[in-house]
């Protein structure tokens, strides 16, 4: 085990190891009572009055190829209050990727993402819910979003599996890209390269929803860091890349620091993954917590900002040291994290 504490500032990284870019200055960053539908077109609510607000969840999630997805609804009148089994709506935007019941059940029929609604009906009044997005996959494929606050249209995404062999795709204008990775091993190392000589880096541990932005850019120089090296001399080499665990305690310790800002946008930061969960490059939710990040070169490795908050990564040999903060001069904290 390889024990990775994050805690206040020591070594220092390499030149090569950073290659951060932040938003401005040439660089890359930025940014009780859950029930399903009652069939038909609603009537405004059930017994605790009339809807007039709706919120569903999850808010992103991610299939395969023939999979489902349960999206659940919470119906309040305009006093707040839960109403109970409220009459709702179900809608896609692309029933050619997802269909959805009137019980809030979405299924899989195509390659690509939907947006999921539910609605209620009184006098006339269409009440409405968030979008919720549901990208779907085919079985033998990594598929996501690269941006850094806008998408990352037109770049190049390779993806080098864990015997060293590659296959590549460009992002489309949404900054979307899908890699078949059939025949591929697992773990996966991803790289977006905007033809201007800035690289991302993402990885997934399998098949499915895998991003490339700046805050999994992070994570993986972070993890390389530690281990005395970085992502662009770990892809050009075929070195070893983050293993599931190592991927799971990354995205549960980098969750854990960027949990206000997740909560900030309106996220569930106790089931969203900075590594995995869908999101659309259109300024709003987790693109906008990215417009509003920047990484640069601090002085003990990367110096993170976010929307007011601080953090310092700093590197040992096998450890990853963070300190947490506010850009308004507040004490800076610490916190720790365990790597396999």
């Amino acid at each position: 085990m390889r024990r990775i504490l994050l805690s206040g500032g020591l070594a220092l990284v390499s030149a090569t190891a950073l290659l951060i870019y932040g938003c401005g200055g040439g660089g890359y960053g930025g940014g009780s009572g859950v029930y399903g539908g009652g069939g038909g077109t609603g009537g405004g609510g059930g017994a605790g009055g009339i809807v007039t607000s709706i919120t569903i969840s999850p808010g992103n999630a991610g299939i395969s190829s023939g999979g489902s997805q349960q999206f659940t609804a919470v119906a309040k009148d305009s006093s707040g209050n839960t109403v109970a089994s409220p009459m709702l709506s179900w809608k896609s935007s692309n029933t050619a990727v997802a269909t959805v019941d009137q019980s809030g059940l979405a299924n899989a029929v195509g390659v690509g993402t939907a947006g999921i609604t539910a609605s209620s009906t009184y006098l006339g009044t269409v009440y409405t819910s968030n979008t919720a997005t549901l990208t779907v996959t085919l079985a033998d494929a990594v598929m996501g979003t690269a941006a850094v606050g806008h998408a990352l249209s037109g770049a190049l995404v390779t993806l080098r599996d864990a015997d060293g062999r590659s296959e590549s795709s460009m992002s489309d204008r949404d900054g979307r890209f899908q890699i078949s990775t059939a025949g591929l091993k697992a773990p996966f190392l991803l790289k977006a390269e905007d033809g201007r000589g800035h690289a991302l880096f993402g990885a997934a541990a399998k098949d499915g929803v895998a991003n490339i932005d700046t805050a999994t850019d992070l994570m993986l120089r972070s993890w390389y860091g530690a281990h005395g090296t970085d992502p662009e001399t770990a892809f050009a080499t075929r070195a070893v890349s983050p293993d599931a665990k190592s991927l799971k305690a990354l995205d549960e310790g980098f969750g854990k620091m960027l949990r206000g800002n997740l909560t900030e946008q309106g996220l569930d930061a106790d089931h969203f993954s900075l590594l995995s969960t869908p999101f659309n490059a259109d300024g709003t939710g987790f693109d906008r917590l990215l417009d509003g990040m920047s990484v640069s070169p601090g002085r003990t490795g990367l110096h993170v900002s976010t929307s007011g908050r601080e953090m310092d990564v700093g590197f040992g040999r096998g450890t990853v040291i963070f300190s947490t903060g506010v850009a308004d001069g507040q004490a800076m904290s610490n916190d720790s994290l365990e790597l396999p």
